[in-house]
Order: structure tokens, then C-alpha cells, then sequence
């Protein structure tokens, strides 16, 4: 009996010092950025198997030139969220780390803004804009060090439908043109790769 009572207690002494001695995760946040297409994204730990994350660009890009008819300039801007469920398969104590499967869904907006001279040398402001929506699903590794540096990649696949508004002629002298943009909507369905480096707080 006395040594039954002995064995019980070394075995609850050796759990006890191991729960003491393994790690615990206790950061829930990760924030990110995306080289590769400039991109910051936040990811939440909701579980030890699941967390959400929202990734969003602002893209804006200003050229001034000059051609032979005066000076002329283009901007771009590009606007894009991407929400997401991250399930991952092998996960512990609500660490993100390891494989995951996660679905997504994202829109964006794209506007492109031209200053040029029209044949009648006026000035002439040329706008245009398209708008996408989309879904799809990425398998993907992450691994995060004590320190809280971590790695993200992602691969799967996507549908987007693109949408292009008409293209918008504004003059110096007030007359307006509106003129039917070459193709109204497009479908695609196209593999999608990801890379991040971020920091878990």
C-alpha cells in the first residue's frame, strides 16, 4: 500500500514539473507585412486550433511626365481587404504555428487617373475604375519563434470577378465624355501565393 501511495505521488510530481517546464504561447496577436505585394495584414488567436486574420493594401502611385504635347501625369491607386479563417491542423496551446487550411474572401478597387491634352490642346483629365470581388481557399505553413519573429506562407486558389466602370473624359472648358471601357466584366480563376514576415505580441 505504502509503495502503491509512493507512485502516485512521483507520477503526479513528474506531470506537475512537466506542465511547469513546457511552454506556454501566451501572445494572441500576430501583425504582418507582405513583401512581395506591400500588403499588412493581423491575425487573432481564437483557439488552439483556429484564428482570424484581415490583410489590407493601399496602393497609390503618382508618375508626372512630359510628352510632346506638354505635361501629362498617371495615377494609380489600389485599395484591397482579404479577411480570413486560419484552421490549423496540429497546433498546441493556441500557438499559430504549423499547417493550416484556411478559406478567404477579398474585394478591391482600382482607380486610374490620367492628365493629358486632348487634339484641340485642352486639358484633359482621364479617369477610369474597376472593382473586384472573390473566394478561395490556401493551404499554408507558419511558424513562430519564442521571440515572436515569425514566417507565413501560403499556396491554393481563387475565383475574382472584375468589374470595369466606364472611362470618364472631363475637359478644361467643362464638357465631359463618357466612353465604354473595352471589357465590362471578367472571370478568373488563378493560383495564389502569399509570403509574410511578422511579430507576435
Amino acid at each position: 500500500m505504502f509503495a502503491v501511495a509512493a507512485l502516485l505521488f512521483c507520477l503526479t510530481g513528474a506531470h506537475a514539473q512537466s506542465q511547469q517546464t513546457e511552454p506556454v504561447f501566451t501572445n494572441r496577436n500576430i501583425i504582418k507585412v507582405k513583401p512581395l505585394s506591400f500588403e499588412f495584414g493581423y491575425e487573432r488567436v481564437l483557439n488552439n486550433f483556429m484564428s482570424l486574420q484581415a490583410t489590407a493594401r493601399f496602393l497609390p502611385i503618382g508618375i508626372k511626365g512630359e510628352n510632346s504635347d506638354g505635361d501629362a501625369g498617371l495615377g494609380f491607386n489600389n485599395y484591397r481587404i482579404m479577411p480570413e479563417a486560419r484552421f490549423y491542423l496540429a497546433s498546441r496551446k493556441g500557438i499559430p504555428q504549423g499547417f493550416f487550411l484556411a478559406p478567404y474572401l477579398k474585394a478591391g478597387l482600382t482607380t486610374i487617373k490620367a492628365e493629358t491634352r486632348s487634339a484641340t490642346d485642352q486639358a484633359a483629365n482621364v479617369k477610369f475604375r474597376g472593382s473586384s470581388l472573390g473566394a478561395g481557399f490556401t493551404l499554408g505553413w507558419q511558424w513562430v519563434a519564442q521571440s515572436g519573429f515569425s514566417i507565413d506562407t501560403q499556396f491554393g486558389w481563387g475565383y475574382n470577378r472584375n468589374r470595369f466602370n466606364d472611362v470618364e473624359v472631363t475637359y478644361s472648358d467643362g464638357t465631359r465624355e463618357v466612353e465604354k471601357a473595352p471589357i465590362d466584366n471578367l472571370t478568373t480563376m488563378l493560383p495564389r501565393f502569399s509570403f509574410s514576415i511578422g511579430y507576435a505580441f
